[in-house]
């Protein structure tokens, strides 16, 4: 039964779907994952010689998984490891990066783009773009603060980065880029939160962005976007957490991963199948 300490990181690779999360208790510190077959879950494993502070951001790039975290020795350097199904390549600096929280890394234009809070607390969202085995130039988003990680993902041609908005507002907000550049912060109406968003693209032209509510209430919700514009948002029954949570739409499900509320650390997930959630289970 895994035990987490912060917000986990969901990805598939091929038929499986792997979860990631820092560890907690015996395991804290390291960085760890489990793996759903399509049957049953596998037995937590953990990557060697990786350790972290901080939710982990996996992201799927040339048939690998590249796993981005805050160093573990809590100086704010931005590190991965990649893995090829098989082997871990070890833990590598991404030079000159630092940050604060943890990082949400997405594949845009055959590229991977890291985006995250820059260290000490000053709220700007930067970003740095993995082309290959070449870090370019970190960017700021302008016009852009937070607190908390970021959530980003591509929807249609577009890449849209949501962010709770810094100091204590609350409030969901989000950037988008497009070929013509970032179009400017804005914000999702009647949407409050409490650490950082997670972000999914789901079939049928419908952008899902799921957190925890209000004032770390432990509430999971959930707001979409389709052609019509947002909804309102709603709230999950039967689930409760701290931290933000991790999204994935995997053979026509969507997963929603979290960890439980207070100080258990239980990895929980929720599912939802033809549009209704199955209830709250552990993993």
């Amino acid at each position: 039964m895994p035990v987490i300490s912060s917000s986990p990181s969901v990805v598939a690779l091929g038929n499986r779907m792997y979860c990631f999360y820092q560890g907690a208790g015996r395991n804290s510190g390291g960085l760890w994952y489990a793996v759903w077959t399509g049957q049953y879950w596998e037995n937590e494993q953990q990557v060697p010689g990786t350790t972290l502070t901080a939710g982990p951001s996996a992201v799927v790039f040339n048939n690998k998984i590249y796993c981005f975290h805050q160093s573990g020795s809590g100086n704010g350097e931005l590190w991965y490891n990649v893995f090829n199904g098989g082997l871990w390549e070890g833990d590598k600096q991404a030079p000159g990066i630092t940050l604060s929280a943890g990082p949400s890394a997405v594949v845009f234009n055959n590229k991977i783009y890291c985006f995250h809070q820059s260290s000490g607390d000053t709220g700007n969202l930067l970003y740095n773009v993995l082309d290959g085995d070449h870090w370019e130039d970190e960017q700021v988003v302008p016009d852009t603060t937070l607190s908390a990680g970021p959530s980003a993902v591509v929807f249609g041609n577009y890449l849209y980065c949501f962010h709770q908005a810094i100091g204590h507002s609350s409030e969901l907000w989000y950037n988008i880029l497009s070929a013509e550049g970032w179009q400017g912060d804005q914000r999702v109406t009647k949407t409050f939160l409490s650490a950082g968003p997670s972000a999914v693209n789901v079939l049928n032209n419908t952008l899902y962005c799921f957190h925890q509510g209000y004032n770390e209430n432990g509430e999971l919700w959930y707001n979409f976007w389709t052609q019509n514009g947002w909804q309102d948002d709603q709230k999950m029954t039967a689930s409760s957490m701290s931290d933000g949570p991790s999204a994935i739409f995997f053979q026509n499900v969507m997963y929603c991963f979290y960890r439980g509320q207070g100080n258990s650390g239980q990895l929980f997930y929720n599912t939802m199948v033809n549009g209704q959630w199955t209830g709250q289970q552990e993993v």
